[in-house]
């Protein structure tokens, strides 16, 4: 997989920005031999949904469904994280 760098400034990229940038990153690290990537989570994506707040999901959604998608993209690479 060549090397692209992704670059969106806030606002300017949709959810989906999350999930694939994530899935790049993890399978670059995994190529690389990376040994340890910080993965940043997000209140509500994952397992944290329970705790994020019940009026805010209709407006984040797809927003954390993108992030969880990516963080588990790289929680399934074997990249320690």
């Amino acid at each position: 997989m060549p090397l692209r760098l992704l670059i969106a400034a806030r606002g300017e990229a949709g959810p989906e920005f999350y999930a694939t940038s994530q899935k790049h990153i993890a399978a670059w690290a995994k190529q690389t031999g990376v040994k340890h990537v910080i993965l940043h989570s997000s209140v509500g994506a994952g397992a944290s949904r329970a705790v994020y707040p019940k009026l805010m999901l209709p407006f984040m959604n797809a927003t954390l469904r993108a992030k969880e998608e990516g963080e588990t993209a790289l929680m399934a690479s074997g990249v320690t994280y």
